[in-house]
């Protein structure tokens, strides 16, 4: 890396390492739970997918060289969606995905490391908000530093990745019992086919990320061979790590595995070397959300952006623009991370906390790739001569949509305790997506609410694009 600029193989790195990160040992435990640990349908499950990620990211060929800032996938929702839905997406990254993706990898990370110490969640929540603190300043400060904490990360995550799998087939757990799923998941083996689309999907979570450090990067053709080389290792990495756990251990628990028995040291180490995955994810999203959060704002001019930095810059004369759009972007995330550290920390003492922490996960992935599939959708409007990328679109958004729809269908089943489902955990998660729904269409529900009790006021009112964007804009 030079210059400021990413080289070719720095990016792969960065997208693989976004993607990989503290997701790959907890989805490859859903997924062998869901498919009862019979590999046939994980198989079956990984080619179907495997066709849907080449269709993906032929989209995305079409999709990304239209970028032209470091908005990333909300510059692609602008371009190809309705206003309407832009300026709702607008707000679910702004209020809950940028701060609660923070949130969530801290807190895992944190209690990765601390293995079976019983961490209480204030204490947790505590040392998230430091280690947060610290990523974020670093990022603010230093690109070349923070890409550098990444490649350490990756490093010390690289041990038990390749490891892990190999100990789970030389050293396999003797323990007899297997996790089932419960509700509409649990209904056999082979119902991974439907169960496991959401998991599946949400591997690849985070290849997005890549996209926000465009101008890291020489072109966007290097972006795009970047994160098809990347979602293809994702692939195989995935693969290779789901196998051996299945092998290994009944419940893919590498906790269980017969080399750990007698060796407290060896399973502790192991354990804060998978828990720095999460601080690896924390990492790379701090990478990403800063330079995001900032080219929307030179796009959008967020009102209470705009009033914080009045407030920071007050009779300041701008001599570094630049520094003081990202240091407000900076700040703004700082100030809404630690406002959901406070939601999710009283959360926690309704329910557990590993409990809170997974809904919210399940449902921010849910929501990010929802906004993928409308702007898949609506890449359409542009490319309708373009038979093989229609075929694409067709295929690959379909797909997204099935799983989406399955996990709707099983958080509704779940709450009503659907073949012994755990009510709690699928009620919060029902309850979660409501909640992001609203609040992320909230002006335009404000808006159709205010039209019908004003009906003789705005009988003339007609928004156009830039009002409805302001609107949004003002929240």
């Amino acid at each position: 890396m030079s210059k400021g600029k990413l080289t070719y193989s720095s990016a792969i790195f960065l997208s693989i390492s976004s993607m990989i990160g503290a997701g790959i040992f907890m989805k490859t435990q859903t997924l062998n739970k869901l498919s009862q640990n019979s590999l046939s349908p994980i198989f079956l499950l990984f080619f179907i997918f495997l066709i849907n990620i080449f269709a993906f990211t032929y989209v995305l060929i079409k999709i990304i060289p239209s970028q032209n800032s470091n908005a990333g996938f909300m510059e692609w929702a602008r371009e190809y969606c309705s206003p309407q839905l832009n300026a709702a997406f607008v707000n679910f990254i702004r209020y809950f995905y940028h701060p609660i993706s923070l949130v969530l990898f801290s807190v895992y990370g944190v209690l990765g490391i601390s293995g079976n110490s019983n961490m209480s969640t204030l204490l947790a929540i505590v040392f998230a908000v430091l280690v947060v603190f610290i990523l974020m300043f670093i990022n603010l400060i230093s690109f070349k530093i923070a890409h550098k904490i990444q490649l350490v990360l990756w490093s010390c995550v690289l041990i038990p990745l390749i490891l892990l799998p190999i100990f789970a087939i030389a050293y396999p757990s003797s323990e007899s019992t297997k996790e089932r799923a419960t509700g509409i998941d649990g209904l056999g083996s082979w119902m991974v086919l439907l169960s496991g689309l959401p998991s599946l999907l949400f591997i690849y979570d985070g290849f997005y990320n890549l996209a926000s450090l465009k101008d890291k990067l020489d072109s966007s053709k290097d972006l795009v061979k970047c994160l098809v080389i990347s979602i293809i290792a994702v692939t195989l990495i995935y693969l290779y790590v789901i196998i051996g756990f299945s092998i290994g251990s009944p419940n893919s628990d590498y906790q269980n595995f017969n080399i750990f028995k007698g060796k407290p040291a060896l399973k502790e180490l192991f354990e804060i070397l998978t828990g720095l995955a999460g601080f690896m994810t924390l990492n790379s999203i701090a990478l990403s959300n800063i330079p995001q959060l900032t080219a929307m704002n030179d796009t959008y001019n967020f009102k209470d952006l705009t009033i914080l930095k009045r407030f920071l810059f007050y009779k300041s004369k701008g001599n570094n623009p630049a520094f003081e759009n990202k240091f407000i972007s900076w700040i703004y995330l700082l100030l809404q991370t630690f406002f959901w550290f406070i939601v999710i920390g009283i959360a926690s003492f309704f329910g557990g906390t590993i409990e809170v922490l997974d809904a919210l996960a399940d449902i921010v992935s849910a929501f990010v790739f929802g906004i993928l599939v409308a702007i898949i959708i609506g890449s359409l409007k542009k490319n309708l001569k373009d038979t093989p990328f229609i075929y694409a679109v067709i295929f690959s958004s379909s797909l997204i949509i099935i799983a989406l729809l399955y996990l709707f269908t099983s958080y509704l089943t779940g709450a009503f305790g659907f073949a012994g489902a755990n009510r709690f955990s699928f009620g919060l998660k029902l309850s979660l997506l409501l909640l992001f729904l609203i609040g992320s269409f909230f002006p335009q529900i404000k808006d159709r609410i205010d039209r019908i009790f004003n009906a003789n006021k705005y009988a003339l009112h007609h928004i156009d694009n830039n009002s409805l964007t302001t609107l949004n804009n003002g929240l």
